[in-house]
C-alpha cells in the first residue's frame, strides 16, 4: 500500500500502513502505575492486544492474532488466541486496581479460536499529538484515541506477559 503524506500548517497526517502502525499504541496519553487497553502491532504482522491493567475484574485479558489493512481506513483482526480468567468470585478490590471488584482464586486459561474470530474495525490516519510537549503519534482504532508509547514491540513484551 502507498503511503500519502498530507502535510498541513500545524499537523503532519499519515495514513496507516504496515511499517508505520509497528509500535505499542495506547489508550491513555501517559503510562500511570500499569498499562490501559493497549495494542501491539509487531513487524511480522502479528499483534496483542491487552485489557486494561488496572481493571481487575476484567475476565479477558488479552487477545492475540494477525491484523492486515484492507483499505487505508479499515483494518482487521484475526483472533486466534484469548487469555481469560476463569472462575473465583468478585470481592471488594484492594490496592491498585482502578476497578470497585477483583476477581480472587481464578485461574487463568488460554483458548485457541479456530477459525479465528474477524473483526473489522475503522482506523484513522497517524498524525502528531501537538496538544504537548510529548508530541506523540495518535490514531484511531474503532473511533478509540490511542497513543504511541513505544516504537519498538518487543520492549514491552515483559510488562505484559506473567
Amino acid at each position: 500500500m502507498k503511503k500519502i503524506i498530507l502535510i498541513f500548517i500545524f499537523q503532519c497526517s499519515i495514513y496507516a500502513s504496515g511499517d508505520s502502525l509497528i509500535g505499542v499504541w495506547q489508550d491513555m496519553k501517559v503510562l500511570g502505575s500499569a498499562w490501559s487497553n493497549t495494542y501491539i502491532f509487531f513487524p511480522d504482522k502479528s499483534f496483542k492486544f491487552f485489557y486494561n491493567q488496572m481493571d481487575c475484574e476484567k475476565r479477558i485479558v488479552s487477545l492475540s492474532g494477525t491484523w492486515s489493512l484492507i483499505e487505508e481506513d479499515v483494518i482487521n483482526f484475526y483472533v486466534f488466541e484469548k487469555y481469560v480468567i476463569e472462575g473465583g468470585k468478585l470481592v471488594p478490590a484492594e490496592g491498585s486496581c482502578a476497578s470497585d471488584s477483583m476477581i480472587v482464586e481464578g485461574y487463568e486459561k488460554v483458548y485457541l479460536i479456530d477459525p479465528p474470530e474477524v473483526m473489522d474495525y475503522s482506523i484513522s490516519r497517524i498524525y502528531k499529538d501537538n496538544e504537548d510537549d510529548l508530541q506523540r503519534d495518535v490514531i484511531y482504532i474503532d473511533a478509540i484515541k490511542f497513543w504511541r508509547m513505544r516504537n519498538d514491540p518487543y520492549e514491552v513484551m515483559k510488562e505484559f506477559e506473567k
